[in-house]
């Protein structure tokens, strides 16, 4: 809920962190700052005010406001510990990569994100120097930046076989980079969508399955993924989105996903978006062509910035860890989905995968989540 104020209202908030087991939101303007003030009523009619305003950039639609949120609301603390808006937060997110790419790359940075304690930025390094820390103190600030010395792991990109219409998240897709899978169905209006990875069709173009043409993925408005450079703004929009794009269907798409295994035949009904953006802590599952259902992941970090191993940032991902016992996403689940199992057997969609980190003993499955298909693409999660 909190990071969701921030995202559609990111002058009015800052960056929200976890202190004492609760959730600090700083609220920077008087409009935000009535969230918390009175009975649900006056707290609904504060959040529609901010909802009537003009979207920020880069923002497709607001989520709705349900009555659970307004019981949130009134358990934040909305105190301005910080002045710093949510949109500098992001900004300062980003340049810490870049700023050392330029300055220092043999420092070899590969990771980059705000931590949900401090709300400072934590960039991961393999070698810092003082060159390196003059400028992301010149940069950010000296106050507001950390730096980690790890060894850069080997990161990279990652069907179910043979899927038919109407079209299942996690089957396997080709396109023009080679095999990939699909995540959720997705739909706008009339049009039927899935979505899948940006990495997967960086120049947009046509997709299939094993027996049909799926339909085709529009260059650079529907697609987040450069070659050269990774994440890069869709267009007209000025927030990163992470690696996704949303596929036009020339045929039926379903709210269902596969399960099981790389040629099961099982599926589940997609019960809507997850509540909220997957933050550290949440246990989550994925689904891919190649490796099928792998529910071991625990999320690390959220809305991080990553270096691959080709040296292209995919911005604003998440990232999950395991311990290893040999289970991964591996190429070719590049698209599929990550997503929560419900009581009932149905799932709630989390987001899109991305690709892999690993080291040894260990594995992280990197993702876009699902709040920013919902965000940055036209159209809605199909649900069954």
């Amino acid at each position: 809920m909190s990071l969701r104020l921030a995202e559609e209202n990111p002058n009015d908030f800052g960056y929200p962190t976890v202190r004492g087991g609760r959730v600090n939101l700083p609220a920077l303007t008087e409009a935000a700052k009535k969230l918390t003030s009175g009975d649900a009523g006056e707290r609904a009619r504060a959040k529609a005010a901010l909802d009537a305003r003009p979207l920020p950039r880069g923002i497709a639609k607001r989520t709705e406001t349900t009555p659970d949120d307004l019981e949130v609301m009134k358990t934040l603390d909305l105190s301005a510990s910080n002045s710093r808006t949510f949109r500098r937060a992001e900004e300062q997110k980003n340049a810490a990569i870049d700023l050392t790419l330029a300055a220092d790359p043999d420092a070899k940075p590969w990771m980059s994100y705000i931590d949900e304690h401090s709300g400072k930025v934590i960039v991961h390094v393999e070698t810092p120097t003082p060159r390196l820390m003059a400028t992301l103190a010149k940069g950010i600030g000296a106050d507001s930046v950390a730096v980690r010395v790890q060894p850069k792991p080997q990161i990279d990109h990652v069907s179910r076989p043979s899927d038919t219409p109407p079209f299942y998240g996690g089957a396997r897709i080709y396109t023009p980079v080679g095999s990939c899978s699909d995540a959720f169905s997705w739909h706008s209006g009339s049009t039927q969508m899935m979505l899948t990875a940006g990495h997967c069709v960086p120049n947009g173009g046509s997709v299939s399955t094993l027996d049909y043409s799926m339909g085709s993925v529009n260059r650079s408005s529907e697609e987040s993924w450069d070659t050269n450079a990774g994440t890069v703004f869709m267009t007209g929009q000025s927030t990163f989105r992470g690696d996704v794009a949303v596929i036009r269907s020339s045929y039926s798409t379903a709210g269902r996903m596969f399960r099981g295994g790389t040629s099961s035949t099982s599926s589940a009904r997609v019960a809507g978006m997850a509540s909220g953006r997957t933050t550290s802590g949440m246990k989550v599952c994925s689904s891919g062509a190649s490796s099928g259902e792998v529910c071991v992941w625990t999320v690390t970090h959220d809305r991080t910035l990553v270096v691959y191993s080709d040296l292209t940032i995919a911005r604003n991902v998440t990232n999950t860890v395991e311990r290893w016992d040999g289970r991964c996403v591996i190429p070719g689940d590049s698209g599929g989905a990550m997503f929560g199992v419900n009581s009932d057997g149905s799932v709630n969609a989390h987001g899109v995968i991305s690709g892999r980190m690993t080291g040894p003993g260990w594995c992280q499955v990197i993702f876009t989540d699902i709040y920013d298909a919902y965000y940055g693409l036209p159209g809605y999660l199909t649900t069954g």
